[in-house]
């Protein structure tokens, strides 16, 4: 059995933390300790405590007993012989009997038991894939959360470049429209696009609130801000964690049916059990008390059972449900990765052309902003100008967040550990 954690995963829900981290190494780590990884622990342990269970079905049990009875009328303390009685004296029947004692009871040879221990360690294996899977994917939700983090925070950055330059804009034509050179809605066109820049970062910042609480939920950290992340290489492998569990889950069903059909076999048992009884004879009230104690061997089969055949008919459909899982999930994963693989390549293109946009638009709008003082453009196109660049970084950044997206869900299919893939 695995160590108990118990007492860590209470003591860390009863606590909160107020840590901090600066790398994604650390965030992984802490991942692992939160109080929500501590609930999958304590799940995988329920299932070597199960397995403990269905092994102690086949140990000894010994009971111990006793018992103050009062009978209306005089029971004898265990069965008398005729030359007992007719040996005269007190007799051993009495309308008061206290007893004390033990029975022994045992499986000699149950086969469907040998069975559910079998199963029952599977369990743990398929607990283990199954915690394994809860780890990956909880791993993957951090890096893509950390990515999309970046990317509120870069394109913050973007749309505040957008507002500073919006504000100096403004300036100059305040200034022209006071001295009358330049018409007062030009003046009312800056301020809207200053304002929906204002409320746009506000939406961002909302967002980029509500990725915070996520990830310091997810991690029982401070979070305030993302951290720097690089691709150490990238994750390669053609098993997946969750072909691998519905694969687990034939070889328990195929158990689970071995042992619905051994329930039909014959099972022997034993038990034992020893008394002391004691009593006032009821011919003469002198005290008796007798030992009594037995040992049997039990040979019992079932000969019709319509419960048990029922049983068996439902554990060959689960096991043929299990199959048919295994294949549709062969079929997903398989057809995942390839579109995961694809898309990670179309990505990768999409960024460089989306790198050459952003160092295009810069220089389009630093042209733009001397075109439209000297009003050789319009206010309306040089507008353009400075949303296409807010656009276009924020696509990069976009990019950047999907890519990393890509990367963790195909790290967690195959169940690769993220602190050798990203540091």
């Amino acid at each position: 059995m695995k160590p108990n954690r118990l007492s860590f995963a209470l003591a860390a829900l009863l606590s909160v933390s107020t840590l901090s981290a600066d790398t994604i190494t650390q965030w992984l780590d802490a991942a692992h300790k939160a109080p929500n990884q501590q609930l999958s622990n304590l799940t995988l342990d329920s299932a070597h405590i199960q397995s403990d269970a269905a092994i102690a079905v086949l140990y000894p049990k010994l009971t111990l007993m006793g018992s103050f009875e009062h009978f209306n009328a005089p029971t004898s303390l265990r069965p008398v012989t005729p030359t007992e009685m007719q040996q005269g004296g007190a007799y051993p029947f009495s309308q008061t009997i206290t007893s004390a004692g033990g029975t022994l009871s045992m499986p000699l040879f149950v086969k469907t038991l040998l069975t559910n221990t079998e199963k029952a360690k599977e369990n743990i294996t398929s607990a283990q894939l199954k915690h394994q899977i809860t780890t990956a994917e909880r791993d993957a939700v951090l890096i893509a959360s950390n990515a999309k983090l970046t990317y509120l925070e870069n394109l913050d950055l973007a749309l505040q470049a957008k507002e500073h330059s919006l504000t100096e804009t403004r300036k100059t034509i305040e200034i022209k429209t006071k001295n009358g050179r330049a018409a007062e809605i030009e003046l009312i066109k800056i301020d809207e696009q200053l304002n929906q820049t204002i409320l746009k970062r506000q939406e961002v910042e909302t967002m980029r609130l509500d990725l915070q609480k996520s990830l310091s939920t997810l991690t029982a950290l401070r979070i305030e801000r993302s951290v720097p992340m690089s691709l150490i290489h990238e994750p390669s492998g053609s098993e997946y964690l969750s072909t691998k569990e519905k694969s687990q889950n034939i070889k328990i069903t195929d158990l689970a049916t071995r042992a619905a059909q051994e329930s039909l076999y014959p099972a022997l048992t034993t038990n034992a059990s020893y008394f002391y009884r004691q009593g006032d004879a009821y011919n003469n009230g002198e005290s008796v008390s007798r030992n009594y104690g037995s040992v049997a061997l039990n040979l019992t089969m079932p000969l019709f059972d319509k419960e048990r055949l029922s049983a068996i008919e439902l554990s060959r459909l689960e096991n043929l449900k299990a199959k048919t899982a295994l294949n549709q999930t062969m079929l997903e994963m398989n057809n995942s990765a390839s579109a995961l693989e694809e898309q990670y390549k179309i990505l990768q293109q999409s960024r460089i052309l989306s790198e050459k946009s952003v160092v295009n638009y810069e220089e389009l709008l630093k042209t733009a902003r001397v075109a439209y003082a000297t009003q050789r453009l319009t206010q309306e196109e040089y507008l353009r100008y400075e949303e296409s660049l807010v656009n276009a970084k924020a696509s990069l950044h976009a990019l950047d967040a999907t890519l990393w997206q890509n990367i963790a869900q195909r790290a967690a299919m195959i169940g690769k550990d993220f602190k050798e893939i990203v540091q």
